[in-house]
């Protein structure tokens, strides 16, 4: 099955209008794993209220995500 360029994920629909929590967070990073793109949007746009520690979880989770794609891409680092 080839890969597509790029999907847009509903936050809003995969999670809820108000998102309050950080435990919501691996939710959404398993809707992000499953999609067979090669970028994902995410789309705030029905999203009314995001909490602070929803946020710096969403920012967590991007810079791990990033991390593993450059692993994976160039290989880990050895010292």
């Amino acid at each position: 099955m080839k890969q597509t360029d790029k999907t847009t994920i509903n936050v809003a629909k995969i999670l809820a209008p108000i998102v309050g929590s950080r435990d919501l967070m691996p939710i959404l990073a398993e809707s992000v794993n499953k999609a067979d793109a090669k970028s994902v949007d995410l789309d705030f746009s029905e999203v009314e209220f995001v909490s602070r520690s929803a946020a710096h979880a969403l920012l967590l989770m991007k810079e791990d995500l990033q991390r593993k794609w450059r692993n994976k891409k160039y290989g880990a680092v050895k010292k």
